[in-house]
């Protein structure tokens, strides 16, 4: 896809956590392209999985990113007459693993992939219990054992079905569950004790409900647990914190639209809070992650209009409030979240609408504390409209002693102009001319660093 314009909205903050956008990345490796699966490393390195056409197939691509949003390497396979990537995770060794579906025809089966850190692929195997094998969810316990799920058609309705590889890539054990109806797992997660949680969604009569299981090493369930707020509510991906409470995301039809849902869970399966969040007509959450100290960051796709999705990505609280949330706008839809050690946020979907689409990641960089800096009597302060047309106008008071310097990047991270600034003020002005997208503005000095975003449209 290209000319495509990208925008983005901050939404209200709440609290004193304050989060920017530090990169954006667009990947155009064919017709159209997709992103499903995200994870990172201790470096900060980013992974994504997904799917490109190419020749009027979709191919499993698999990419990683550096911290600054440099491409470090793509790999793109072609399996058979379709293929994409649904899950990735990454080892305390850097090695990479990823999990989708390889058809032939009309014929789906799991596939498994491993790669090392340099992206080179050290092997791949396939499962076929079904005539449609689809793997969604992968996880890694630390140098025992892989763990994938997904749907396998046994009954000829959709059942879940987890399976333990061992680090060859040998089958250890599985395990399906068939409810009576529709069952089609969404997403994994492993505790702190190298117990197993899958979530989807079950059909047993009149809607989908959230549905949960728990697995202990050896496969032995250990409880499941039903979330029915009446309508059809389709859980997609689950995060366990560093106390084994367990998170599940997704979508409750709740009135006559669809809203983000998301449910807490401690160890022994006892529901301890659930919340809904209605941004627009339709929101669907598809990822969930949780940082150290027991934040919940969830993304999916918020419905502006009928032709129109954005990214819509929001932070909770471990007792469930919400701190913040933020949208990504013009036709973004995002599917996988990661969260770092420095609570800074990452994000993979696609821009684009139909099927003419990139891969979309980014990265939010966490900031504590206020856009204002500075002693109380010395505060710097910096102000821009959020929607500028043909440039962008600012304003500052600049205190204390030594030059600022205020600087213009586009998107993609290129600097555009710099100019200093003596303190004093307050000052007014306006680059331009220029082109409509996302721009930065950053702003240093003083002890300050300050970074605004902003939209510029056509005059």
């Amino acid at each position: 896809m290209r000319g495509v314009i990208l925008s983005a909205v901050l939404a209200g903050v709440l609290g004193a956590q304050q989060y920017v956008v530090d990169w954006m990345s667009i990947l155009d490796n064919g017709d159209d392209d997709v992103a499903y699966g995200l994870a990172i490393d201790t470096s900060g390195n980013a992974y994504i999985t997904g799917a490109s056409k190419i020749n009027g197939a979709y191919h499993l691509i698999t990419a990683s990113y550096d911290s600054s949003g440099s491409l470090n390497w793509m790999d793109t396979l072609d399996l058979g007459t379709s293929s994409g990537g649904f899950g990735v995770t990454v080892d305390k060794n850097g090695y990479i693993y990823v999990c989708g579906d390889k058809r032939m025809g009309m014929d789906a089966d799991f596939i498994l992939m491993k790669y090392d850190p340099s992206g080179d692929l050290e092997w791949y195997t396939t499962l076929d219990k079904s005539d449609d094998d689809v793997a969604y969810g992968v996880a890694v316990y630390d140098t025992e054992a892989i763990y994938v799920t997904g749907v396998s058609f046994l009954s000829g309705t959709g059942d879940y079905l987890l399976v333990k590889y061992a680090f060859n890539g040998e089958p250890v054990w599985m395990d399906s569950i068939d409810n009576g109806g529709i069952d089609i797992p969404g997403g994994i997660a492993l505790d702190t004790g190298g117990y197993i949680y899958v979530t989807g969604k079950s059909h047993n009569g009149g809607d989908y409900d959230f549905f949960t299981v728990k697995y202990d090493p050896s496969g032995n369930l250990v409880w499941n647990r039903f979330e029915d707020n009446g309508n059809d509510d389709c859980a997609y991906a689950v995060a366990v914190d560093a106390s084994d409470n367990v998170y599940v995301t997704g979508s409750a039809v709740i009135g006559n639209n669809s809203d983000f849902y998301t449910v807490k869970y401690d160890s022994q399966g006892n529901l301890l809070w659930s919340q809904s969040f209605d941004c627009t007509s339709n929101d669907v959450a598809q990822g969930i992650a949780v940082d150290s100290v027991g934040n919940v960051y969830v993304t999916g796709i918020a419905h502006v209009t009928p032709s129109d999705y954005d990214f819509l990505t929001l932070i909770y609280d471990s007792a469930g409030n919400l701190l913040w949330c933020d949208t990504l706008e013009e036709g973004t839809y995002s599917w996988g979240i990661a969260v770092d050690g420095y609570k800074n946020i990452y994000l993979t979907g696609k821009v684009g609408t139909g099927y003419d689409g990139d891969i979309l990641t980014v990265r939010y960089l966490y900031q504590s504390g206020s856009y204002e800096s500075g002693a109380p009597g010395s505060i710097v302060r910096f102000a821009l409209s959020s929607l500028n047309r043909g440039g962008v106008d600012y304003s500052c008071y600049l205190p204390g002693r030594g030059l600022y310097e205020l600087q213009l990047f586009d998107v993609g991270g290129r600097l555009l102009e710099g100019r200093s600034l003596n303190p004093g003020g307050p000052y007014h002005g306006r680059f331009e001319p220029l082109r409509s997208g996302l721009y930065f503005l950053v702003l240093k000095g003083g002890g300050s660093r300050i970074v605004r975003k902003t939209i510029v449209l056509s005059p």
